[in-house]
């Protein structure tokens, strides 16, 4: 449990991870400007609380911190956090509106991306992998895995949004997904690269192939 110390006597302060808290070994606790907690911990990560100690994010090795072994923080200036650990010295931006999606989320080399739906999908060398019922806010996206796209587990290059689902460009030609499915649209054509959909004929996708294009 963490205490408050208000010059004469120390208060309970509870947390949303009171229990963990007993569990974890915490090396540093940094007050941040906004008022706001970072707990660096051995072998656990980092857990950030607000003023009234509801946990609002962990960062560990799993979304995108170097080592879960944190030494010690310290915050500067731009209100980064500094932090130490066995790798060395990171510097983490809690306040940037950008994620860090890697290979600890199955997202791999990455071609291109689009929302579907409420739907974050990723066209890249490993496939097709999407997030349902996203929330673009940044920590929601740390904590949450990308999901396989059934049929879709070699490279694909490029994705559209269209009425009945969305399209993706691939050496066999072009598939729509609907999904975590893939169904292939038969055609005599294959090897797709591009995907651009008409904005006289919203119907209409133009498709760039390895030596032409076509369109469906």
């Amino acid at each position: 449990m963490l205490f408050v110390y208000d010059g004469k006597t120390y208060s309970p302060f509870q947390t949303d991870i009171d229990a963990l808290l007993k569990k974890l070994y915490i090396r540093s606790i940094e007050i941040l400007s906004d008022g706001t907690l970072a707990i660096g911990s051995l072998k656990s990560g980092m857990f950030y609380l607000d003023t009234a100690g509801r946990l609002v994010r962990i960062l560990n090795e799993e979304n995108g911190l170097r080592y879960n072994n944190i030494f010690l923080t310290l915050e500067d200036l731009q209100g980064g956090i500094w932090a130490t650990h066995f790798k060395g010295i990171s510097r983490i931006q809690i306040s940037s509106p950008i994620s860090f999606l890697n290979q600890v989320q199955d997202v791999g080399n990455v071609f291109d991306m689009l929302v579907h739906e409420n739907s974050l999908y990723v066209a890249g060398a490993a496939g097709v992998r999407y997030q349902p019922g996203i929330d673009l806010e940044p920590s929601k996206l740390y904590n949450r895995q990308f999901l396989e796209v059934s049929g879709a587990t070699y490279a694909y290059y490029d994705l559209v949004s269209t009425a009945n689902g969305v399209l993706g460009a691939s050496r066999r030609g072009v598939a729509l997904i609907e999904g975590g499915q893939t169904r292939q649209i038969a055609t005599t054509w294959s090897r797709a690269l591009e995907l651009f959909q008409s904005t006289t004929f919203p119907n209409r996708v133009y498709v760039g192939l390895i030596g032409g294009f076509a369109y469906d």
